[in-house]
Order: C-alpha cells, then sequence, then structure tokens
C-alpha cells in the first residue's frame, strides 16, 4: 500500500492548540476528510471538543467529512470564530 502525504492547515484556536499552523501526515489509511480528522484527533486529543463544528477546505473548495483525499491534497480546517464586540 502506497503511503499518502497530506498538507492540513489549522486555523484559528485549533493552530493554537496543536502549537503549528500546519501539519504533514504520512497515512496509508486516509481516504477521507474524516480519516484526516481522526488521525488529528488521536495525535492531539485536546481538539476532539470541535467535531462538529468544523468546516473543512479541500484544496480550496468546500468539502464534508466524506469528501474523498488523494495523495498531496491540502486539507484546511476552520473551527468556529467567535465574534468581539460589536
Amino acid at each position: 500500500m502506497r503511503i499518502m502525504k497530506i498538507k492540513v492547515l489549522l486555523f484559528a484556536r485549533l493552530r493554537e492548540i496543536v502549537g503549528s499552523e500546519m501539519v504533514e501526515l504520512h497515512r496509508n489509511e486516509i481516504f477521507t476528510v474524516r480519516d484526516v480528522w481522526d488521525t488529528l484527533q488521536a495525535e492531539f486529543p485536546q481538539v476532539e471538543g470541535f467535531g462538529k463544528s468544523l468546516l473543512f477546505s479541500l484544496n480550496q473548495e468546500f468539502a464534508d467529512l466524506n469528501t474523498r483525499i488523494e495523495d498531496g491534497d491540502e486539507l484546511a480546517i476552520f473551527p468556529p470564530v467567535s465574534g468581539g464586540d460589536n
């Protein structure tokens, strides 16, 4: 089985928790956005609480948890962002 390389861009609170704006995953079991998210939760358990409120963008196009991932893809993950005082 071939190992896939996926670039994951993290924003807002996710970036703070992980301590980096980008993570590269090298795995052979990644098939969907959900697989990437599950891998990140396994490596960084403190991100688990974001599960249902995330937005995903695969190669700069909106994606959902069932979107297929290919070798070399770029996945951006956006947690909810709270606004400031208005």
